[in-house]
Formats: C-alpha cells, structure tokens, sequence
C-alpha cells in the first residue's frame, strides 16, 4: 500500500471513529508497507499515545529512534497526541536521543538537485511537500511527461525527519534555488515547467514573485499555500505578467481547499489562465490519473 493513501485512511478514521479504531487501522495497514519510513512511525507511536496504549508508544518510538535510527525535527514530540508519555523518562532519553541526530544531520544538509546534464530543449522541475524527498517525488512523476521533456527533482535542505524534507512556508528559498537555476541554465530550454506538491507549490509561488524567474506553465498538486493570504495580488500580477498558464489539482476533501479557491478566484477575477481539476474523494494525496490530468493541459 501507498503510505500517503495510508495516512488519508487514517486521519478520515481518526476523525469519524476516534483514536482507537485509527490505531487498529494502522497496525493493520503499515503491515502492507513494504519498507516503513519513519513517518509510518510517528503515527504508530501518536495514535498509541493517543489511544491509550503508554507502554505500546514508547515501544514504537523506540523502535523507530534506537533499532531503525530513524530521527525527527524537535516540534514534531510537541505533538500533544503524545501528552500521555510526555513525562517518561524513556521518552525524554528517546527525543533527546533524536535531537541529536537531527541537529547533526541538519548541520549536513543542502539543497539537492536531480540534474546532471541537458538532454533535451524542454524542461520540467518538481518540488516535493513536506515529509516527502526527490525519490517520492519521481514516483509520481517520472512518467507523466512525454520524451521531449526532461524531469528534475528540487529537495529541500531543511529537514523534516530521516530522509524526509520541507518546505518552510516562512522561508525565502529563492536565493538558493535561483542558483540551482543558473546551474541547470533554466533560461536556456525552450518551455520551462515548475511544479510540485503540497508546501512545495507554495514554494514555487513565491518563487516567481521574482522578476528573474521566466516559466511557460506551474503544475500545483494539493497546493498548501499560505502565501496566498499575503502575496496574493503581487503573484497574480506576476503571472499575468509573464503570461504563465497555472493547472490547479485539489482534492474536494483536501483541508487546504479555501486557498486553492482563493487563489483560483483570483486568477479568474484577474483573467489569468488557470485549469482547475476538484477531484471528488480525493484529500490531500497525489491524484491516481495525474499523467492524465496533466497532459490534458
């Protein structure tokens, strides 16, 4: 089984039948996951906690930080479905054994670009959400474009937990990722395409409130985008401006649905090409005909 369609079970559990039930879910799906990332952990160990479970908790976040050596970002243990072991001492040894690694991993970790050489004139770039990194990302895209357009990955250089990135909404990323353009010579190909998932499409959008970044078309999956509540008018501006076609594809139970209309609103209001794609049932997860939504466009 996908994780991500995991987690969607799991948080629809959670809120229609409560902690227990989602626990039960969890210790029957994470079974099907065929190599477990630490993400499958922390709802093992959160819904334990959450659930009632002290003893069972511990023994999930103890497998996931001693026998996996798996770590996390600090905010992650303030989660306060962990309330319940909050005060053990086991956990406290736990997290702080995790800090460490976090921090030294952290002290390590840079932006990481797919790109090796030019192979043909058109180009498209994929920025992961958070808790995912540039495989997850090729997943799902590898196949979705045709030959004539090459498919680049963006990883984040902030760190969310072993192996996994984010995108801090709060973070200006575009010095950096502006050099990762000049290094890939973005400018050069003849259709460009950025897009991405979740924090990654906030990312992107904040992106190309700079004047230097030229594009044909933005790809935006599960958009999370606070920016919008700020920088609205100044990104529509700048997508008129440089005549950038934007395809939107939201889940119509996606929890971040007010700003994807907020942002489509704006776009219409302003005559702004944009597609919009709600897809019925769907949260906050990758579309399973995403090469066929994209191509369309």
């Amino acid at each position: 089984m996908n994780e991500d369609v995991l987690f969607e079970e799991i948080f629809d559990t959670l809120d229609t039948k409560g902690p227990a039930e989602a626990y039960k879910k969890m210790l029957d799906g994470y079974k099907n996951i065929e190599v477990p990332s630490s993400q499958v952990y922390n709802f093992l160990y959160c819904l334990a906690s959450l659930s009632g479970h002290k003893e069972e908790a511990l023994e999930w976040l103890s497998v996931s930080i001693e026998e996996k050596g798996f770590f996390y970002r600090p905010e992650v243990f303030e989660d306060t479905d962990l309330d319940a072991i909050r005060h053990e001492e086991r956990f406290n040894y736990l997290t702080n054994l995790s800090e460490k690694r976090y921090i030294d991993a952290s002290s390590k970790s840079e932006i990481k670009c797919s790109f090796k050489s030019k192979t043909t004139s058109n180009i498209a770039l994929v920025l992961h959400g958070n808790q995912q990194n540039n495989d997850i990302s090729r997943n799902y895209w590898d196949d979705v474009f045709c030959s004539d357009i090459q498919v680049e990955y963006l990883q984040s250089p902030h760190i969310d937990s072993y192996n996994r990135f984010r995108w801090n909404y709060d973070v200006d990323y575009n010095e950096i990722i502006l050099k990762v353009l000049e290094n890939i010579s973005w400018e050069h190909y003849d259709k460009k395409i950025l897009c991405g998932f979740s924090s990654g499409c906030n990312t992107i959008l904040r992106l190309l409130l700079n004047d230097s970044v030229e594009c044909d078309k933005v790809v935006l999956v599960a958009p999370w985008i606070p920016m919008i509540d700020t920088l609205g008018e100044l990104l529509v501006e700048s997508l008129k401006r440089k005549n950038i076609q934007s395809l939107i594809i939201c889940g119509e139970h996606d929890l971040a649905i007010d700003r994807v209309r907020k942002l489509e609103n704006l776009l219409k209001h302003n005559h702004v090409l944009v597609q919009v794609n709600y897809i019925q049932d769907m949260g906050h997860i990758y579309p399973t005909d995403l090469k066929n939504l994209v191509n369309a466009f």
